[in-house]
């Protein structure tokens, strides 16, 4: 049986675009605020790395036009200015300028930045320069001044620069912290890493999202797709427990039990089966919520029913039903009481149960004896089905045991939580003890579809978010 697909090395490929931007807005609705976090630490930090590094920048400038001397004195030329529009930052910036003014200065090099600026058609000049002393801004832009014409004179003779404007010793600095690009900075980064680690994870998220997927994954039909309970906005109950009698509960979630209701009822009633096992690959999967569900759909169409707890290890149906007696299964099992002493009747339904409070250290002390296989088949006299309530398959061996003395089991799977390579053990484990798994429940699913068809209009049930029957 062919129960692992993969693309050869080892690594899962998502069935479909839906599925894959399932599992992305999933992704996102449980970590939206860690692009923010995110966001938030980078823009701080690249703020605080902006203050740290930030140094005051001082610039002196002056604006001038270039007179140039003739036989009588020194006037201006448009000429000359048009032809030192494009030359004129060249010769300002040059080493010959620079080493000029370093000399001057009596320094090794100039402290300072000098640059140029012609403004075209104009004829003026204007040379800046920045550093971070406004003394010494200032002292480099006079040695510039004063050295300039001996620079220029190899180009074009005898000049004279006539100051037109001047900035002084500058008092304040001509530069500020840039807290906004750092701000950008921040956002873009943040929103890059968390977005991209969102979408990382929803790539490599091993989970099952819709039933091509199962279908992919393991040779069982999926019986149907269970949403995500919700409960009316005019329900102000948000404790209400997951059971489809209580109607605050939306329609959808009510008819999907339904339709597995009718797949399940035919198969066995072509079967002639009467034991269902319900088991999920590990807890929180909803299986204790879906065999209550399931046995209540079932008693509404007249089929007598009884429920048995054997997660020993964690009996989860008496709390489900609101049911007092706490034993169970085990004294059963020992002989210690009959059946009718401790059946007990769910409330507004015909359902019987089994159930009991008391946890087993080792439940195989009591499901693989001789005693279980008999009490199993003195229980069907009592109803037309019996479905149990088993653990985790992919976790413990009960269930496997159960199996072997089982009619028909159904397995549920909970949407986008459990690896796949669970979903494959567990399964693998039932039909290795010669279970006969009817089909798959997708139970829980919150995707896209599901969650526009049957969310429309109601409220999410806090109490089935931490359901303590989700095992």
């Amino acid at each position: 049986m062919n129960y692992y697909n993969s693309n050869g090395s080892g690594e899962e490929i998502p069935s479909n675009i839906n599925d894959f931007f399932d599992k992305f807005v999933y992704q996102f609705k449980k970590f939206w605020w860690f692009p923010i976090v995110l966001t938030a630490l980078f823009s701080s930090w690249f703020c605080i790395q902006e203050k740290k590094n930030f140094r005051p920048m001082y610039t002196a400038y002056t604006t001038f036009i270039i007179e140039v001397e003739n036989d009588y004195n020194y006037y201006y030329s448009g000429a000359t200015a048009m032809k030192l529009e494009e030359t004129f930052p060249y010769i300002i910036t040059s080493d010959v300028l620079q080493n000029v003014v370093a000399e001057d200065l009596g320094v090794s090099s100039v402290p300072g930045r000098i640059s140029a600026e012609a403004l075209e058609g104009t004829g003026l000049f204007t040379i800046k320069v920045a550093s971070g002393d406004p003394q010494t801004a200032y002292n480099v832009l006079e040695s510039v001044i004063k050295n300039y014409p001996s620079v220029i004179k190899f180009v074009l003779g005898n000049t004279e620069l006539k100051i037109l404007d001047e900035s002084g010793v500058p008092e304040e600095p001509s530069n500020k912290i840039d807290y906004v690009r750092s701000l950008e900075k921040g956002l873009m980064l943040g929103l890059i890493i968390g977005f991209g680690l969102i979408l990382i994870t929803a790539m490599t998220r091993q989970t099952v999202c819709s039933r091509e997927e199962l279908k992919d994954l393991i040779s069982v039909r999926c019986l149907g797709v269970i949403p995500e309970m919700r409960l009316k906005k005019r329900s102000v109950n948000n404790e209400t427990k997951p059971l489809i009698t209580n109607h605050h509960i939306n329609h959808g979630y009510i008819e999907s039990y339904r339709n597995i209701r009718t797949r399940v009822e035919k198969t066995m009633s072509d079967k002639g089966s009467k034991t269902l096992m319900v088991t999920s690959s590990i807890a929180d999967e909803g299986k204790t919520t879906f065999c209550g569900n399931l046995a209540l759909s079932l008693s509404q169409i007249g089929k007598k029913v009884i429920i048995l707890d054997c997660d020993m290890r964690n009996p989860s149906i008496n709390a489900l039903f609101d049911l007092q007696k706490e034993d169970g299964m085990p004294d059963l099992i020992d002989g210690k009481k009959p059946i009718k002493e401790i059946l007990q009747k769910v409330s507004n339904s015909s359902i019987l149960a089994i159930a009991g409070n008391k946890n087993v250290t080792n439940p195989y002390n009591y499901l693989g004896t001789e005693n279980f296989v008999k009490l199993i088949d003195e229980i069907k006299k009592y109803a037309d089905y019996v479905i149990i309530d088993s653990p985790p398959g992919a976790l413990f061996n009960d269930a496997a045991v159960i199996a072997r003395n089982i009619d028909e089991i159904i397995y549920v799977v909970r949407w986008n939580h459990v690896k796949k390579y669970h979903i494959v053990e567990g399964i693998q484990q039932l039909v290795e003890a010669n279970g006969k798994v009817m089909g798959c429940v997708l139970n829980r699913s919150a995707g896209v579809i599901s969650s526009h068809r049957y969310g429309h209009y109601y409220g999410t049930s806090k109490y089935y978010g931490t359901s303590r029957f989700d095992k």
